[in-house]
Formats: C-alpha cells, sequence, structure tokens
C-alpha cells in the first residue's frame, strides 16, 4: 500500500512538471509585452501535424498594436501542457501574439471577457480594417 501511495504521489509531480504555468497578466501587461494585438473572430483552425500547431486565422476586428491586414493567421500549440491557447471557430478574442505566435500565457481572451472584466475603452484602437457590427462580434 505505501509503495502505491508513492507511486502516484510520483506520477502526480511527473504531471504537474508536464503542465503549462504562466504567470497572470492583466491587458495592458501583455499589450506591452507583444508585437501585435487585436480583436479578431476565429473563421478557421487547421492543425499543422509536422509542427504540432494550430493555425488560426481571424477576422480581425479592431487593431491596438502592429500592422495588420483584414485576415490574420496566428499559431498556437495544439498541446495546453505546451501552452497551447484553444480558440475556437465563431468566436471572437482579444489576441497578443508575436512572431504571430501566441500561447496560453500571452494574456488572450475572449472579447466577452474582456468586455465583462475590463470594458470597452481598455486600449486606444489603432485602425478599423472594416466596419464591424455587433451582431457580427
Amino acid at each position: 500500500m505505501k509503495r502505491m501511495v508513492l507511486l502516484l504521489i510520483a506520477c502526480l509531480i511527473q504531471l504537474s512538471v508536464l503542465a503549462c504555468r504562466c504567470k497572470q497578466i492583466n491587458p495592458s501587461e501583455a499589450l506591452s509585452g507583444s508585437e501585435i494585438a487585436f480583436t479578431g473572430k476565429v473563421v478557421k483552425v487547421v492543425m499543422d501535424k509536422e509542427k504540432a500547431n494550430y493555425l488560426v486565422t481571424f477576422k480581425v476586428l479592431k487593431v491596438f498594436k502592429g500592422e495588420l491586414a483584414e485576415e490574420i493567421v496566428v499559431n498556437t500549440k495544439v498541446s495546453s501542457a505546451a501552452c497551447g491557447y484553444n480558440f475556437e471557430k465563431g468566436t471572437s478574442y482579444l489576441v497578443f501574439a508575436s512572431d504571430n505566435s501566441t500561447n496560453s500565457c500571452s494574456g488572450n481572451m475572449t472579447l466577452a471577457d474582456f468586455v465583462n472584466n475590463y470594458g470597452t475603452e481598455v486600449f486606444k484602437e489603432k485602425k478599423v480594417p472594416t466596419v464591424v457590427t455587433m451582431d457580427q462580434l
């Protein structure tokens, strides 16, 4: 019985070592630590099996940092243990990325969570690539 408990503890320690760990950051910190920041709606998620990444295509709604086209592809790891972020098609997000890559430690969040937690006027918008209505968010 004692060996079984020790084995269980060893397994739990191994799992915690493999898990992604992030320092909690607010949107202002995420903005300063990223090359690009935008709100966008996910239009496509494709897995790149060779690199174990998701390639996530966003329709850009608002740009807060960087120069972006109306659509951008951002990659993130598939595995949450590797700090991959789980983007869902049809959902709008606030995204922070560098080198067109992001992760669960970057400060990303759904646009709904962003508005609920921080309001709508946290960042000054850089440009609007397209006109967006509320039902498109």
